[in-house]
């Protein structure tokens, strides 16, 4: 565990990885407050759902998409990197296994995250969709992006302060 002043001295050094980790905390934050907001003790609130608590919901999907595209571009910036380097990718590769096996991770969510939300959207028929059926969408939406999400964070947590 990092002592509160390595901690502060991390946060200065990443300012990137810094605020990337405090957008993605508060992207979760909205999309449970709206979950909380929506699916209260009684199950789903239709007075609250009218009332337009769903719309934070949003927040989880369109986070987790515009994410997974920043994953996916920073995996090829960093593979290209790599192989242009002068040293081995093997050893590049042996030098930081964890950190390479989080962004593999990572990476890997991102991909089956944008396929998993093109087979679901691929599957819808043209016209109107019945409510099961959107309601269902909505639910897939949101887990991929939640796990978009949580993907992104344990790597932002990791790279900030286990790999730095």
């Amino acid at each position: 565990m990092a002592h509160p002043r390595e901690l502060r001295r991390s946060l200065a050094d990443c300012p990137l990885q810094a605020s990337k980790l405090i957008g993605i905390s508060l992207g979760l934050v909205g999309g449970l407050a709206g979950l909380v907001g929506v699916v209260g003790p009684d199950g789903v609130g239709l007075p609250a759902v009218v009332e337009g608590a769903v719309l934070p919901l949003a927040v989880v999907p369109l986070v987790g998409a515009a994410l997974a595209g920043v994953i996916i571009l920073e995996a090829l910036h960093s593979s290209y990197r790599a192989l242009r380097a002068e040293a081995a990718l093997r050893r590049q590769l042996a030098a930081r296994t964890g950190y390479t096996l989080v962004r593999v991770i990572e990476a890997g969510v991102a991909v089956g995250g944008l396929v998993a939300v093109w087979r679901l959207v691929s599957t819808l028929d043209n016209g109107p969709v019945p409510v099961a059926a959107g309601v269902g969408v909505a639910g897939g939406l949101l887990a991929v992006g939640g796990m978009v999400i949580f993907a992104s964070l344990l790597r932002s947590a990791s790279e900030l302060w286990y790999f730095s």
